[in-house]
């Protein structure tokens, strides 16, 4: 995909949009049950409204923490503090007060904006350690602090709007989200987000606007949903939160996107169970039939024949990019089916964090796409089969840990991010994931286990809603969390018998060393870390 600009700094990525966009509108989100649309100038205006204020303020070359919910005056403070000396450190708004203030103190953070819904988060950090942080500033007052920052820029301030921003100048912190329970401050610069954006842009961009849901104190976030968008001239919409995801999905009527597994999944389950409850699932199965005989005569009439599924999900929604965890390829095939394409890609916070990612004209079935534009992987050690560590090179990686040089050395090898994924390339440059090397089974034989690909062929049984495979005693444990609502749909009266008829099946068809020996069934979902990934305790 062509005709996209590659800047160096976020400053420039904004001063762009309102030179090259102007007018068009950038974003839009819901105030008071009113519409509100920014353009490209407004938002470039904003920023440095809220950057001279603050700026006059003496808030700079400090590290500023950015604590709430997705919303226009969140993307503001994020821009106008990275464009500028000082940087940006997203929280995360599920963590509680006291992984917060430790986040804060871990950080160095000496200012902290915030979301007024969370002011009693605030101020619990408050009594926690009062001389940690200098200031408070809640996000409620943005408007007027822009106000000020504009009469500033009126009488001739130019502090903040001549402040040099290089490329590799830290731009923010960003807090990892593990699934082992490490949390890790990741340094990227202004160089780490411009080259990923320029490259998530050139391989996949909506045909007019995109649907903001994920939380933006997640890069995948941030990069996927906002960065690569703004270069492209399109418009946001900035969900206003979960509970009304499908009454701002028919409003806003997306043509893209961006969302991890379980989105993709709860859509997928909402879908069904309409078709069963409306009782058209024969006329489901028929349209099938018609579209496969279609699409074999190479004619695509899948939008058409599948209009009323198509609208249930807004009416213009092209494209689903999925990533954060490995996503069922039945479901990519369920969606393709219909005439929306899910991508599949995969990425890491420590690289920006997109490395790769498919789109309509490069895709494999099974992959993750092949890398971005100017992202280098190679495989590590590969075995027999080609399956080593995943390692990237390129403008992406991150400058390094926060305060923890050891860990960077680790990490960072000869240029080379280790990222602890194990994933092979194809001839053609494709890259496949096959599991964490942290999570391998090692049996007393010698044999390396992946539980991860276990998991992904256990899932493919619509009983299953959660499962996770590790190891003990040398023996390999499947626990499964069922689909109660499936097997109700279904009139399936014993859940556990099915599940292990059904391992019983698979392990037929496994070699002899992946064979599950023991099967566990959940009353309750596993635990999970905020980005909705399951937490291995195994």
């Amino acid at each position: 995909m062509g005709g996209i600009k590659e800047v160096r700094t976020l400053k420039e990525l904004v001063q762009y949009g309102a030179a090259q966009y102007g007018e068009h509108i950038a974003f839009q989100y819901k105030k008071k049950k009113e519409n509100v649309e920014i353009s490209y100038q407004d938002f470039y205006q904003d920023i440095n409204a809220l950057g001279s204020y603050l700026y006059n303020s003496n808030i700079k070359q400090k590290k500023v923490a950015i604590i709430g919910e997705n919303s226009y005056q969140w993307l503001v403070t994020f821009f106008a503090v990275a464009n500028s000396s000082n940087i940006a450190v997203p929280m995360d708004k599920e963590l509680d007060a006291v992984t917060l203030s430790s986040l804060v103190k871990k950080c160095d953070c000496k200012i902290i904006m915030y979301s007024k819904g969370y002011k009693n988060i605030i101020r619990k950090i408050m009594e926690l350690d009062e001389h940690a942080v200098e200031e408070y500033i809640c996000l409620s007052h943005l408007d007027d602090y822009m106000e000020q920052g504009n009469e500033l820029i009126q009488q001739g301030y130019k502090g903040y709007l001549e402040e040099e921003v290089r490329e590799d100048d830290l731009a923010a912190v960003y807090f990892t989200s593990g699934t082992t329970g490490d949390i890790k401050g990741v340094q990227l610069s202004h160089q780490n987000l411009c080259a990923d954006l320029y490259g998530a842009a050139k391989r996949v961009q909506p045909k007019k606007n995109i649907m903001l849901v994920l939380p933006l104190n997640h890069t995948f976030s941030l990069t996927a949903s906002v960065l690569s968008v703004l270069i492209g001239g399109k418009t946001i919409y900035i969900c206003s939160g979960i509970k009304n995801f499908f009454r701002d999905l028919h409003e806003v009527k997306p043509s893209g996107l961006v969302v991890v597994p379980l989105f993709v999944e709860t859509l997928y389950k909402r879908i069904f169970e309409t078709i069963h409850e409306e009782g058209k699932i024969k006329q489901y199965h028929w349209l099938c039939k018609c579209n496969s005989i279609f699409m074999k005569l190479k004619i695509d009439k899948r939008r058409k024949l599948f209009h009323s599924i198509i609208d249930s999900l807004g009416g213009e929604l092209e494209f689903i990019v999925s990533g954060g965890a490995p996503l069922q390829e039945t479901l990519i095939d369920e969606f393709g089916q219909w005439g929306i394409e899910i991508y599949n890609g995969y990425g890491i916070t420590e690289c920006s964090p997109i490395i790769a990612v498919n789109n309509k004209e490069m895709r494999r079935a099974g992959s993750v796409g092949k890398p971005l534009e100017g992202v280098h992987v190679k495989i590590d050690k590969p075995d027999k089969e080609g399956i080593g560590e995943i390692c990237v090179s390129g403008k992406t990686v991150m400058q390094k840990y926060y305060n923890d040089e050891s860990l960077t050395k680790q990490a960072i090898q000869d240029g080379w991010y280790h990222t602890g994924d194990k994933g092979y390339l194809d001839s053609e440059g494709y890259l496949y994931i096959t599991g964490r090397i942290k999570n391998l089974i090692i049996l007393t034989n010698g044999e390396n286990i992946s539980p991860e690909v276990l998991e992904n062929k256990i899932k493919k049984f619509k009983l299953v809603e959660e499962v996770l495979v590790y190891g003990k005693e040398d023996k390999i444990i499947a626990e499964i969390f069922p689909d109660k609502e499936y097997a109700a749909r279904h009139k399936i009266m014993f859940i556990e018998e099915e599940l292990k008829l059904y391992i019983t099946k698979l392990n037929q068809v496994l070699p002899v060393c992946q064979r599950i020996k023991q099967v566990i069934i959940r009353e309750n979902e596993f635990e999970k870390n905020t980005n909705k990934k399951i937490i291995r305790k195994h």
